[in-house]
């Protein structure tokens, strides 16, 4: 009996410590737990994933051209041959709908991309740097910020021209001072840290502590502020669409659509309804998945 205890009490330590091996998780396994965790993120993710399918097979999906114009066929409400009415030129709007969800997905994709990219850039350069650097950096981007981000973004299509190229540009310099500001307050928080200081003890050269030591501790925020930019982004360049500013008729853009169909919403509310819907199911799920993400990118949620 004793050596039976004895022979317990000599293992126990070895599957104590296998046990707390197993229970030890990495950063990328909590995260990715507690995302999947959240019900509202998971759904915002579905529709996002939804959307993307959408966009990608969008010319097989959709039953008609999105084009075509059939005068016989205006103003038909929703029915079994067009299951969300047709437009005044006799359009199919669910085959524009489909075919606009890329148009869609792309000024958001793009655009985000041109403001993180360029204000990350400018948020390490004037958070490592200083000086001089920063403060020239910080005026032009405090000049950017006195303007409200669609009068900026319609300010710049006026000068370029109307087009959806151009509406993702100008939508994507219109974020550029958010990402700057955030990236910045990162750098200089980082600054301090003891493996920065270790690093330049070191001998290493500035280049290599940004991207390496500074960047990647930075990008939690990034990506959280991305994925709620997108949304964003997307209303601003139906906004510009509707106003006539973005994509040109007769292309099938959401808010192109909206626009059109402003002046039925008595009679023929479908015209203007369904893409009003398209773009609020949008926003609605890159809001959610950006919720998620914050909560699951939330350092204090990870000690």
């Amino acid at each position: 009996m004793v050596q039976a205890t004895q022979t317990m009490s000599s293992e126990s330590p070895t599957l104590g410590a296998f046990a707390s091996r197993r229970k030890v998780r990495t950063r990328g396994e909590i995260i990715r737990a507690r995302l999947f965790a959240n019900r509202l993120a998971m759904v915002g993710g579905f529709i996002i994933l939804f959307l993307l399918v959408i966009a990608a097979f969008g010319p097989w999906i959709a039953p008609q051209d999105p084009l075509e114009m059939t005068l016989s066929d205006q103003f038909m409400g929703p029915s079994w041959s067009h299951w969300m009415g047709t437009d005044d030129f006799g359009r199919d709007i669910l085959s524009r709908l489909i075919h606009g969800a890329r148009q869609s997905l792309m000024v958001g994709v793009v655009s985000v991309s041109i403001g993180a990219v360029v204000g990350m850039s400018v948020g390490l350069l004037s958070g490592y740097f200083g000086g001089k650097i920063d403060m020239i950096s910080q005026r032009i981007i405090d000049v950017m910020l006195a303007f409200p981000d669609l009068l900026l973004a319609l300010a710049i299509v006026a000068v370029l021209g109307p087009s959806l190229v151009n509406v993702m540009i100008a939508v994507g310099i219109g974020s550029i001072p958010v990402y700057a500001r955030l990236i910045r307050g990162q750098v200089l928080s980082l600054k301090g840290k003891e493996y920065v200081e270790s690093a330049l003890a070191s001998g290493a050269r500035p280049w290599r502590i940004i991207f390496v030591h500074i960047l990647p501790n930075s990008l939690s925020p990034l990506i959280v502020l991305a994925s709620l930019g997108i949304a964003s982004a997307i209303l601003t360049g139906a906004a510009l669409s509707f106003i006539g500013m973005g994509a040109q008729p007769p292309a099938p853009e959401w808010g192109s659509m909206l626009s059109s169909g402003r002046s039925y919403l008595r009679h023929e509310w479908w015209i203007a309804t369904f893409p009003g819907l398209a773009l609020a199911f949008t926003a609605f799920g890159f809001n959610l998945l950006g919720d998620g993400l914050r909560d699951a990118l939330d350092p204090r949620a990870l000690d």
